[in-house]
């Protein structure tokens, strides 16, 4: 069982300390967001750009915690410093959500550049391949895809990934 407030306050510390970092890094102090943890499905993080704020999935990171305070946190806190060190829109045109200015943010925070998560989603199903791709699926997708579309091969019987337990 995981207390809600534990996770949230974990979330909060990280990006203050993600935060502190790009500080550290630009030499400035950036204004910090609003946070707020209801974001649910298959998104871990969300990024509003033009309001300063960050929702984040409690149950993706509760399955996934090392990896979501590595990973997730910094890659949206990144969306929102791009917003403030560069605005909406570049020399050329609209700036890319994951584009090069991104990717350097990312680069100072030393976090990985993914554009997309590889995180256990809970209430989803994770079946494998003979490519040995771990591939996660959607209650609705469990009946319909049978084959991998990478390799062809058959995908194993799917098992469920439990919702974690969060207390009040």
């Amino acid at each position: 069982m995981f207390s809600r407030k534990k996770l949230e306050q974990d979330l909060l510390d990280r990006t203050e300390q993600v935060y502190k970092q790009a500080d550290a890094v630009c030499g400035r102090t950036f204004v910090r967001p609003g946070v707020d943890f209801d974001l649910a499905g298959a998104f871990a993080g969300l990024a509003f750009e033009g309001f300063g704020h960050l929702s984040f999935n409690l149950e993706i990171y509760a399955a996934n915690q090392n990896e979501f305070l590595h990973e997730i946190v910094p890659h949206e806190v990144a969306h929102l410093l791009v917003f403030d060190l560069y605005g909406r829109v570049v020399k050329g045109g609209r700036m890319q959500r994951h584009g090069r200015e991104w990717k350097s943010v990312m680069r100072l925070l030393k976090a990985p550049t993914n554009r997309l998560h590889d995180l256990l989603v809970p209430g989803y199903f994770v079946t494998s391949c003979s490519c040995r791709r771990r591939v996660q699926l959607s209650q609705k997708q469990v009946g319909v895809l049978k084959r991998c579309a990478k390799c062809l091969g058959p995908f194993a019987e799917p098992k469920k990934i439990e919702r974690p337990k969060i207390s009040a």
